[in-house]
């Protein structure tokens, strides 16, 4: 037999075998492609649905914080016009009610018409209404203290001789100026692929025309305070709001894609959602990202793997699997790390206080339950400072929020050159600080703290041609082993910060 006929025959067949053997490992290699793409784009979807509610989540998060800040705020106001008004127990009846109209006729919040009191005056024996600026009264005594009770986030009567006032801060005034705040951040975020966050309040669960108005809304400011209809429908004929606002209703958040304009531009996309009802409110706090920008992305990952397919294909079946495999694993490493950066990224953000720099109050209430526990198996505590800007509301009122702002960045970063770098300084709402000092024994606490108010007393802050002065009340209590949780710290720290502004302020105290 011929060699020549034999080997031509070998190599055909060789050829055919490999030719068989790329091709199904083409085909192979395709199949997997086709699993891989379908796998990305669930994953790349998967993080952007963490993502959207992740951010929501994170700002409604930001509304208690804010909404307990306030009010632990306006409480103290409170607390300290009470002190002021039964301050003179030897004033007459007439002396008294003199002296307590005055204090909020001549009240600046009342000037300005901010509605910050709420005041009621009346006589005990006959039960009549002496001072009532808001015409809080209503049938009688009894049913009008009732109601104001329920009204107010924190209120204190006052009791002298024949007559008793209540004074308080409205749950409205503090929710209305939350909800002033947060839609002015809400208005400044931005993130990539030009996604934002938009607020609609609801008023009325039942759906139909003007069922709720637009709040806040970053792509269509001029709409702000626009009514909304259930009936409204996007360019495919989807009603978004009517979904939305069922998903809400039953479940308090849902994901749903409906058709809208980009950012700054006229030309729609198919939109990927998440809303989250905050009820308190009535608001539906929403996040989207327009759904070609997430296939842009996975096309261009698509892409790579194809190139690297057309590169593998000569080699063996083998060698291809070991390679896609690898690719595969590498790709999925390399998602999983982006995803951690930007999860710690995002920790990092909400562990610092965006304005001062300091450490957050989240960061403040997840850590020092870590440093109480320290303390009960070491039995050495921290200092736990109380630290309170003093007459901070008469630099906003007179200078403004922006002079303020500026004041609160240099006090933190005065304080922060006082300290070492085992301290830590938190900032526990409006102009109060919390200072976890280490390693400070209780015969140094004071004496820092005088430091600290010196460093501050120094500041060269000036606005204009005027200089500001400013003082800090500082109180400083440890942990003890009777303590059930840090909150007991404290609140003894609290107790002897505000013993310091009763003794003139500027000053430092300590309650052990």
């Amino acid at each position: 037999m011929s060699k020549l006929p034999y080997r031509v025959g070998v190599v055909t067949l060789s050829i055919i075998i490999g030719l068989a053997i790329v091709f199904f490992n083409f085909l192979s290699y395709q199949k997997i492609g086709d699993i891989y793409h379908s796998e990305i784009e669930k994953t790349i979807l998967n993080i952007k649905k963490s993502f959207l509610k992740n951010t929501v989540d994170n700002l409604v998060h930001e509304i208690d914080l804010a909404r307990q800040a306030e009010t632990e705020y306006y409480a103290r106001i409170v607390n300290r016009r009470y002190d002021a008004l039964t301050y003179d127990t030897h004033l007459s009846d007439e002396e008294f009610v003199n002296f307590f109209v005055r204090r909020f006729v001549f009240d600046p919040d009342i000037d300005l018409g901010l509605d910050f009191w709420t005041v009621f005056l009346w006589s005990k024996p006959d039960n009549t209404v002496v001072y009532d600026p808001l015409g809080a009264y209503e049938q009688d005594i009894a049913t009008t203290l009732a109601r104001l009770e329920l009204e107010l986030s924190h209120y204190r009567i006052i009791e002298h001789g024949d007559y008793a006032g209540l004074i308080g801060v409205s749950k409205e005034y503090i929710d209305d100026l939350t909800k002033a705040k947060l839609a002015d951040k809400v208005r400044d975020l931005r993130f990539d692929h030009d996604s934002y966050v938009w607020i609609n309040g609801v008023l009325d669960y039942g759906g139909g025309p003007n069922y709720a108005v637009r709040v806040v809304h970053p792509n269509l400011p001029e709409t702000e305070g626009m009514y909304l209809s259930t009936e409204m429908t996007d360019i495919q004929g989807n009603f978004p709001y009517l979904v939305e606002l069922e998903g809400v209703k039953e479940n308090g958040e849902l994901f749903f894609t409906y058709y809208f304009k980009r950012l700054e531009s006229d030309e729609e996309a198919e939109k990927l959602t998440y809303a989250r009802l905050y009820p308190d409110y009535d608001w539906i706090i929403a996040m989207g990202i327009h759904l070609d920008d997430v296939q842009e992305y996975i096309d261009q990952t698509d892409q790579k793997s194809r190139a690297l397919a057309g590169r593998l294909t000569a080699r063996l079946v083998v060698s291809l699997l070991v390679v896609v495999a690898f690719t595969l694993g590498l790709l999925m490493l390399l998602e999983r790390l982006r995803f951690r950066q930007a999860r710690k990224r995002m920790e990092l953000e909400i562990g610092r206080d965006a304005l001062t720099e300091a450490a957050s109050r989240k960061f403040g209430t997840d850590h020092l339950p870590t440093v109480f526990e320290t303390f009960r198996s070491s039995k050495v505590s921290p200092a736990i400072m109380m630290i309170d800007v003093d007459n901070f509301k008469n630099v906003n009122d007179v200078y403004g929020h922006e002079v303020g702002d500026r004041v609160l960045k240099e006090i933190v970063q005065a304080i922060y050159q006082t300290m070492d770098c085992s301290h830590q300084l938190i900032r526990w709402g409006g102009d109060e600080f919390v200072g976890i000092l280490h390693g400070v024994g209780k015969a140094e606490a004071e004496q820092f703290g005088r430091k600290i108010c010196d460093a501050i007393s120094a500041l060269p802050i000036t606005v204009g041609d005027r200089r500001i002065t400013l003082t800090l009340s500082i109180g400083i209590s440890y942990f003890r082993e009777s303590d059930r949780s840090y909150l007991e710290v404290l609140r003894r720290a609290d107790v002897a910060m505000y013993k310091s502004k009763a003794g003139g302020k500027n000053t430092v105290n300590t309650l052990l």
